[in-house]
């Protein structure tokens, strides 16, 4: 479509939604790490049901006498509305290698169409997954940094709950190196520490998120046997990069690091040993994908030579239940 001279492709809605955005938000990744809700408001009340028990008694004849209690508890999502603006020049292309790709005569910078435009969108769709993860973990609305402060994530609302004496917590000494058996030793802490709830968890719908740092060491103490426990370490060292302790996947988060030293530079400047145990769909994920007015457009501005890109949706991050975590740090 030519609109005012420019190359315009306008997806909004459903369009939009199978382009750019499901395809991030459906990510293997993202699905193996949260509880997915679709919401088309700002802010939404979600509740969640408690475990009942105990509700059997003896039959003594008439009469109706109920036994049991059932606890509902209830979290608010909070979206925030986000966008993306993005512009690429495509003299940038041109005296390269890939030169050939583009188009030729007057419409040599338009990559509308060509095989640019579609690594650019899939380069957008990376960016907005790897925005999306830091933001999960480490949004935090009071930081100063612009990357950082547009949603509220994770690891805030944990430091919160430890704060409160609301959810296990696990000193992992963040500051300082980790030495021979600190790794081994944190894992066995933090699966101690945890609730009985989170314990009578089936190990296949739980997960333990940690930082680089952790999970490598953990490796290095595996590999040197530092543990006495030979069943033990036969038992991890067999598995698949040992990506598990007592039968809980272990999901390594590389980003952690860098992202957790510019989300809180005076506490996690180096040495971050981060820890989060929890079950599989305790982490929400939230937004308005599927709504009408999140939208995509991509253009070619014909008079400054570039091709552009933005977009529009809404996110936001919370979680179930604190009886489903035992963290460290």
């Amino acid at each position: 479509m030519v609109e005012n001279g420019n190359y315009l492709i306008n997806l909004s809605g459903a369009t939009a939604n199978e382009l750019i955005l499901k395809p991030v938000y459906f990510d293997a990744d993202i699905n193996s790490m949260f509880r997915k809700m679709f919401m088309n408001k700002t802010k939404q009340k979600i509740a969640f049901a408690d475990t009942l028990e105990n509700i059997l008694q003896s039959r003594i004849g008439c009469g109706w006498r109920p036994k049991g209690d059932m606890a509902v508890y209830e979290r608010c999502v909070n979206l925030e509305e986000l966008e993306l603006m993005f512009e690429f020049c495509v003299d940038e292309i041109q005296n390269t290698v890939y030169e050939e790709a583009l188009r030729i005569g007057m419409d040599v910078n338009n990559i509308t169409g060509t095989v640019y435009e579609s690594v650019i969108r899939t380069r957008i769709q990376q960016a907005i997954k790897k925005d999306l993860l830091r933001l999960a973990f480490w949004g935090r609305q009071s930081s100063a940094d612009e990357n950082y402060n547009l949603v509220d994530g994770v690891w805030p609302y944990l430091f919160d709950l430890v704060n409160q004496s609301l959810v296990p917590y696990t000193n992992t000494a963040s500051g300082a190196p980790l030495a021979a058996g600190d790794a081994v030793d944190f894992f066995q802490r933090i699966w101690e520490n945890a609730t009985k709830v989170l314990k009578n968890t089936p190990a296949s719908e739980k997960i333990i998120y940690v930082s680089s740092n952790i999970y490598e060491a953990w490796l290095k103490d595996l590999e040197d046997g530092v543990t006495n426990d030979a069943m033990f370490f036969t038992m991890n060292t067999q598995e698949v990069n040992a990506k598990s302790y007592r039968g809980i996947q272990i999901m390594p988060m590389y980003d952690w690091d860098a992202q957790a030293a510019a989300a809180y530079p005076a506490t996690f400047a180096s040495d971050a040993n981060l820890m989060i145990y929890t079950t599989r769909n305790n982490l929400i994920l939230a937004s308005d994908v599927t709504a009408q007015d999140s939208q995509y457009e991509a253009w070619y501005e014909k008079k400054d030579r570039k091709w552009c890109a933005s977009g529009a949706f809404k996110i936001g991050f919370n979680y179930a239940l604190e009886d489903y975590f035992s963290v460290g740090y």
